[in-house]
């Protein structure tokens, strides 16, 4: 065993002595701080700059407004004028009242509501939204909309029931209805779109609709953990970090809003995408390692050794798999230290999910780990791939060029034969490497399972290895 670990550390050495090894090193870490920067900075929020200041806006709005309404034939067009009296009253009401860009009552349009309300002749709701708009008062914007969803959902008491019970939380908390002024207005939306969403899918499963099992239960889950989060005061959860938008990706009828992330945990989480890279260089690794001792022609030294050939190719292949180990753990060092310069209290938040509706909470450190676990396993089994033909054809540029062709159409195939119905696309390589996708029951193929692909993958993975055990063993040299 001694001397099986000196041959590694004599593969390990002779791989590290060449230039292209620390260039990859060097660019990797390279790209990785950089990369882990963009994805804790909100470039959105931070950098975006007006051209005019508010007021200048709306003053040329209401000059704008007036010239088209004088307008020569303007007078012919009921639409157009319509439009610029919206515009001229609207823009007189948020000048009047002093909006900003980043003023709840202007995102939420409301001053275009009021101008509506009143070309439109109704003098109630005209009222109630200037009292609104020139209070500043979030309490009688939420109290106002209580009114309106219990008028329109009077014959409705469930439904009711979601709108009165949010608007009188936020009443009593005191929230203010703006994503980037208060946490918990994102909060409050995504509980009503998720339980609005429980409603509609139990009320179609009780009448022997159409329902889906998935959407009700993500949105049970989504409306678990934002209720959670509302009553424990939770601004920052890392878990919207790992999963973004992950119920807009994978259902359709379940909304989710822009709520507040951490940035420490959107750095490190970044950084995952990036193991596609270290892929790359495994695979360049993978498909050299073997063939350049046959093109420089040092394999005859090599195999001169006591050492039996089947251990010499281990060792090799063993060599492989711990540098590209090891470049991981680099990116995930270097990631998790550009987070800290984000926030280094965020590093200790707890990652609150939903189950069943039933809400729980456990390390993001945890999850990140799983996501890298889930990357490695492709990793592995391309870099296997690489070394495979390596060994067999003894040629790098063939061995790279294959596996990076493979890589790139092996999911195109899956998606082609699931396209046309051929199920035994399932049992492809390539059908069964995102271990993640299976794991959430997002995958290609429906009701795969971890198990089904772990054994997919393995044996693959024992074809490859047979196939550069015969071409190194067996073959002369």
């Amino acid at each position: 065993m001694t001397k099986f670990f000196r041959l590694i550390g004599n593969e390990w050495k002779k791989e590290f002595s060449k230039r292209a090894m620390w260039a990859m090193l060097i660019l990797l870490l390279i790209i990785t701080a950089f990369w882990s920067v963009l994805s804790g900075i909100d470039l959105g929020s931070s950098f975006f700059v007006y051209d005019l200041s508010f007021e200048e806006s709306c003053r040329e709005a209401i000059a704008w407004s007036e010239e088209m309404l004088t307008a020569t034939g303007a007078k012919d067009d009921e639409e157009s004028l319509h439009y610029y009296r919206m515009e001229l009253e609207a823009n007189r009401i948020m000048l009047d009242a002093g909006m900003d860009w980043e003023d709840w009552r202007y995102t939420l349009n409301l001053a275009y509501d009021a101008a509506e309300a009143k070309l439109a002749g109704d003098t109630e709701s005209y009222a109630v939204l200037m009292d609104v708009i020139e209070s500043h008062d979030a309490g009688k914007y939420f109290s106002m909309l209580k009114g309106n969803y219990e008028a329109r959902y009077a014959d409705d008491p469930e439904r009711r029931a979601i709108y009165t019970e949010t608007m009188e939380y936020c009443i009593a908390q005191g929230v203010i209805p703006s994503d980037s002024e208060d946490w918990r207005y994102a909060q409050v939306e995504i509980l009503i779109q998720n339980r609005e969403t429980v409603l509609a899918q139990e009320r179609l499963r009780d009448a022997g609709g159409a329902w889906s099992e998935k959407t009700l239960e993500a949105a049970q889950n989504a409306a678990a953990v934002a209720s959670y989060r509302l009553e424990h005061d939770i601004s920052l959860n890392p878990a919207d970090s790992f999963e973004q938008n992950e119920y807009e990706m994978y259902f359709s009828d379940v909304s989710v809003y822009t709520s507040a992330k951490s940035s420490f945990w959107n750095a490190a989480v970044g950084s995952v995408s990036l193991l596609a890279l270290v892929g790359v260089f495994a695979i360049v690794l993978a498909g050299t390692t073997v063939s350049s001792e046959f093109s420089s022609g040092t394999v005859k030294f090599l195999l001169m050794s006591p050492v039996k050939r089947w251990k010499i190719l281990f060792a090799k292949y063993a060599t492989v798999i711990f540098i590209s180990l090891g470049m991981a753990a680099l990116v995930g060092t270097v990631s998790l230290s550009v987070a800290l310069f984000f926030g280094f209290g965020e590093a200790f938040l707890p990652a609150v999910y939903a189950s069943g509706g039933e809400v729980y909470t456990l390390s993001p450190y945890l999850l990140l780990l799983r996501d890298y676990g889930f990357e490695m396993v492709e990793i592995t089994v391309m870099l296997t791939m690489a070394f495979a033909i390596s060994t067999l054809t003894r040629k790098s540029a063939m061995a790279i060029g294959v596996t990076v062709f493979a890589s790139f159409m092996g999911s195109a195939l899956s998606g082609f034969l699931q396209m046309f119905g051929i199920d035994a696309g399932r049992y492809l390589l390539f059908s069964n490497l995102d271990l993640g996708a299976i794991v959430n029951e997002t995958a290609l193929y429906p009701h795969q399972s971890l198990l089904e692909a772990i054994t997919v993958i393995a044996l693959h993975m024992l074809v490859f290895l047979l196939v550069a055990h015969d071409a190194f063993v067996r073959r002369e040299v």
